[in-house]
């Protein structure tokens, strides 16, 4: 789940980390509103939606008057902006956060994030800031600093001094960053946070250090714990086949390939993604139905498949167990029937009693094809795919 620059800056700051005054709002006058309340001589006007790189779409806007601020909030909220970070439609802004502005001398770069080259939680800093952190590895790989961070002690006071010390801080600076640092990663544990991402850290012209944007992403199977956070979410910033996924159940994700991936269990769903790329063929989506799925949720499942207009076939590897197989067969073929589903669908059927489940999906005819390995029905799915293209 990801939250709003606004509130994860709210959040950080009930843990002392400094950052620039500001507030939200949903019109332009509320914008004028809080530029008045702030004071200063210039402001800074961001649109809220949950992805960055927000400048290059016009997204965020400095203003010298309550003039240029109510004309910046006017040109964002409504819109529809586009980033790199975002799908080709964009995010339509609902608010912006305006904030008092800042002389900035300095910027760097840090997060907390799970790394893929530890598979466990890493500070990661660099001594420039970066639009993300792939294009900091991008432009200077050998500038990126890590810390692997141990699980049994957390992060260690000797970790956070030598990354201040490498990022060229001198002795007061570096006393500020490696209290930044340490109330950072005390949010990030605390909150079971997977993401913050700072970027950037400034140093201002009085040498003062401040948190100049944040970017937070936590753990959806934390929420049950973490009510505070969940209230956080904002529904309209959720993709809306992943949002109705999620309303009955299902844990859906919209992937680019033209072949849709439905199984039962996670790491089916992770395998059958991995076996339709190896055959050739590009995953229109991510899709675990759950161990014993009812006829209604797979109902479901099969309309946000082919609700996605690039798909033209499913490959669904299906395991008895929690539920039969003959029952599982048995819900796919009164779906098909009764004209709830009508793409080509390839099943590979598992478990006991599959003989059974795999009689009944042949018995119902050319609509569906049987496979008898989880590679061969990839292959089919993808086959089938390139027919239909």
């Amino acid at each position: 789940m990801r939250i709003h620059e606004y509130q994860a800056k709210s959040i950080l700051r009930t843990y002392g980390v400094p950052t620039p005054r500001g507030g939200v709002a949903f019109t332009p006058d509320e914008a004028v509103s809080v530029a008045e309340r702030l004071g200063g001589s210039f402001w800074v006007v961001k649109a809220q939606i949950h992805a960055g790189d927000r400048a290059r779409g016009g997204g965020v806007i400095t203003a010298h008057s309550p003039d240029e601020v109510r004309k910046a909030a006017e040109t964002m909220i409504g819109m529809r902006l586009v980033t790199p970070q975002t799908q080709a439609e964009g995010n339509t802004v609902l608010r912006v956060y305006v904030e008092e502005g800042v002389a900035i001398s300095r910027e760097l770069y840090f997060a907390l994030l799970i790394d893929p080259l530890t598979s466990g939680a890493s500070l990661i800093a660099a001594p420039e800031r970066g639009i993300t952190l792939e294009e900091i590895a991008t432009r200077a790989p050998g500038r990126i600093l890590r810390a692997a961070i141990d699980p049994a002690v957390g992060l260690m006071p000797f970790q956070v001094r030598r990354i201040c010390y490498s990022l060229g801080l001198d002795t007061r600076q570096m006393r500020k960053a490696v209290d930044i640092i340490n109330a950072v990663y005390k949010c990030y544990d605390e909150l079971d946070a997977l993401t913050i991402e700072i970027n950037p850290l400034v140093m201002t012209d009085r040498g003062e250090l401040m948190v100049l944007d944040a970017r937070m992403r936590f753990d959806d199977n934390a929420l049950f714990r973490q009510k505070g956070i969940a209230a956080l979410r904002d529904r309209s910033e959720d993709n809306p086949a992943e949002r109705q996924a999620a309303d009955a159940g299902l844990t859906y994700i919209r992937l680019s390939g033209n072949i849709g991936c439905l199984a039962n269990g996670a790491g089916l769903a992770m395998s059958t993604v991995d076996c339709v790329r190896a055959a050739g063929g590009e995953p229109a989506n991510f899709l675990d139905i759950g161990r014993a799925p009812s006829r209604e949720r797979m109902a479901e499942a099969l309309r946000l498949i082919e609700a996605d207009p690039h798909v033209d076939c499913v490959c669904a590897i299906l395991q008895g167990g929690l539920a039969r197989t003959e029952t599982v067969a048995e819900n796919l073929t009164s779906i098909i029937r009764e004209r709830l589903f009508s793409l080509p669908i390839v099943v590979r059927l598992a478990g006991e009693n599959a003989a059974a489940g795999e009689n009944i999906l042949h018995d119902y005819g050319p609509a569906i094809h049987v496979a008898a390995t989880i590679d061969e029905a990839a292959s089919k799915a993808v086959s089938i795919a390139r027919e239909r293209a």
